[in-house]
Parts: C-alpha cells; structure tokens; sequence
C-alpha cells in the first residue's frame, strides 16, 4: 500500500477539552479565518471564546481557559448551520 504524505488527521477527527497543544497550527495548516467573542451555545452558554477556521478543520477555545476546546476536522462535517443571536 503506497504512503500518502498528505494524510492528515486534524481533518478527521473531532476532540473536545483536548490537551491545548493540538490547537497549534500543523505543517501545511494556514489560518482562514478568525474571530473573538463566539459563544458555544450547545455547551458552554454566556461564554465566549475564539473560533478559528483553517485548511483543515474549525477550532474553538474559551478565553480564560484554552483546556476548554472544540476541533472538528473538516471530513467530519455534514451539515452547516448558521443562526445569528443577540445575548443581553
């Protein structure tokens, strides 16, 4: 079986609460984009954290801990939704 050098597993895998080491960009990962105070409404309700979206996969970590943290690789991901909402 031949060896493929493009194999990456940040794009297949999901990791919650994760060691923060694994939030590092990898080797041929480039950051597309990036935003403060985005709220995780399904787990960590009224706070906010940093989401961040690259090649490979969509990060989030809270502010005041980074050992509170999403990865899900993009291989993973079947459906996108988008809701904006107002938190007073």
């Amino acid at each position: 079986m031949p060896s493929n050098s493009w194999v990456v597993p940040q794009d297949r895998v999901i990791r919650f609460d994760t060691n923060t080491k694994y939030l590092n960009l990898k080797l041929n990962e480039q950051t597309v984009y990036k935003a403060d105070r985005i709220e995780d409404a399904k787990g960590n309700e009224n706070k906010t954290g940093t989401m961040v979206i690259t090649n490979l996969r969509f990060m989030w970590y809270l502010h005041k801990n980074k050992k509170i943290n999403l990865s899900v690789g993009y291989d993973t991901i079947t459906k996108v939704e988008i809701k904006s909402t107002f938190s007073a």
